[in-house]
């Protein structure tokens, strides 16, 4: 059970050290490397992080813009005190080639253009449809808001339905 006294004397020789020595730069080694990868890994979800922020609010700045089209185009349907009005195509038409609104009615622009945060947005387009039910006029009108930041372009799209009273 015990060791024998003459085993217990004997020294480790030079040639099993030798065999060991080294591991530990290896260790540290792979240990680094799986350090550098989590890093980079860490550095790109971070960024990718930062840019789908910067999509967000851009995007909410194009939706903005699209509710500004549907309220000004609203109040011009049905202004206070008054009876409703009906379509009757005052609305922008789209986009040229250029990327410029074809507006028949300037205001849309105009409007935008001196809300705080909104100055790189616009209405690209306002679209009014109407038709009688039953002595009833009823109004589908959609909006498109775009906002751009450098080569990116967000725009986003709102349709809302009412009826006259």
């Amino acid at each position: 059970m015990f060791l024998k006294p003459s085993f217990q004397d004997k020294q480790l020789t030079l040639g099993t050290r030798t065999g060991q020595q080294g591991s530990s730069l290896v260790i540290a080694i792979f240990i680094l490397v799986v350090m550098l990868l989590l890093g980079v890994a860490l550095t790109r979800v971070l960024s990718t992080s930062s840019e789908t922020i910067a999509y967000e609010v851009v995007g909410a700045r194009a939706y903005q813009a699209a509710n500004i089209g549907l309220q000004r185009r609203l109040t011009e349907l049905f202004p206070l005190n008054e009876t409703a009005n009906y379509c009757n195509g005052d609305d922008i038409a789209g986009v040229d080639p250029d990327g410029n609104a074809i507006v028949i009615n300037n205001d849309y622009l105009t409007s935008i253009s001196s809300v705080p945060g909104l100055n790189t947005c616009q209405v690209v387009e306002m679209q009014c449809t109407d038709f009688k039910v039953d002595d009833v006029v009823y109004y589908r009108l959609t909006s498109t808001g775009q906002c751009g930041v450098g080569d990116d372009t967000v725009s986003r799209v709102v349709e809302v339905e009412a009826r006259s009273l």
